[in-house]
This record gives structure tokens, sequence and C-alpha cells, in this order.
């Protein structure tokens, strides 16, 4: 039996959320379009934010899925659980009393329980992205400048050689 990781089963955790609101976003989609435009801070840019989210969140699925692309995935996901917290904390501060039925996981909550459950996951997300930061071995890339700036004279073959390639 295979040994499942926290990092596997946090990112779990992320694909299913990130689909679930997605395919929630597409099939409610004049709806989410609608409480994008009756924010302040969201109307002057629906009509994108309302197609560029949900594609987002597909794509994290997507990174997340495939064991090369998790970290990607990850800090994907730590980006868009910012993003959705800090919005969560613009609409409390700003009292916009918009309904977050467009949200259908969080259409019961307040905006206090989304910055709540915002910054929950910010620290998943995080957790998981250090953690898997550990997990990578560094590649050994022959061309990697870091590694010949150490030796000026090899800098310079280095040099010598990328020019003679593109002439």
């Amino acid at each position: 039996m295979k040994k499942v990781s926290i990092i596997e089963l946090i990112s779990l955790l992320f694909i299913f959320l990130f689909l679930y609101t997605a395919v929630s976003t597409i099939v409610n989609y004049d709806s989410f379009k609608l409480h994008l435009a009756q924010s302040t801070l969201t109307k002057d840019h629906a009509y994108l934010l309302s197609r560029l989210i949900p594609a987002l969140e597909l794509m994290t699925v997507g990174l997340l899925s495939y064991s090369p692309t998790r970290i990607t995935g990850l800090i994907m996901s730590l980006k868009m659980t910012i993003i959705f917290t800090a919005h969560s904390a613009y609409m409390l501060m700003n009292h916009e009393h918009l309904s977050s039925g467009y949200i259908r996981i969080l259409s019961v909550c307040s905006w206090k329980q989304h910055i709540l459950f915002g910054c929950i996951l910010m620290a998943v997300a995080m957790a998981a992205t250090v953690l898997q930061l550990r997990n990578i071995e560094p590649v050994k890339n022959r061309h990697d400048p870091g590694l010949l700036a150490l030796n000026p004279e090899i800098l310079q073959r280095s040099e010598t050689n990328a020019q003679q390639r593109y002439e």
C-alpha cells in the first residue's frame, strides 16, 4: 500500500476546494459576474475577473495534480488564498453587504468567518509549500551561472561557448 504524504493530502484539499469553486462559479456564472459587478473593489473588472478566477482555479487544480508541478500549484494556492482573505477583509472593513452566495461552500458564512477560513487556508498552504520545498532536491545544471560565477575563468569560457553557439 502506498503511503500518502501530508503534502499530498493538503494538495487534495486544495484540489477539491478549487475544483468545487470553479465548477460552482461556471455553473452560476451570471450570479458570480453580478456579484463582482456590485462590489466597489471589482466592479471595473468584473467581466475579466469572472473569467480569470475560474480559469486560475482550474489551472491550480492541474498543477496540484501532477507531482513535478505541485510546488507551483501550492504557491498558486497560497496566492489565491491571500487574495481571497484580503477580499473578505475589504468587504468587512467597507461594510459591503454583498452575499457570498456565488461561492456555494461558504454561502452560510459571515465575512468574519470568511477571513478566519482564509487565514486557516493560508497557514495550510504555507506549511505545505515549505514542506514541499524541503523535499525538492536541487537540480545540478552545468549551465548554472551561480556555480560558474565562483570561478571567473570558467564563466568566461562558458560565455564564449554560448556566443559561438548562437553565431
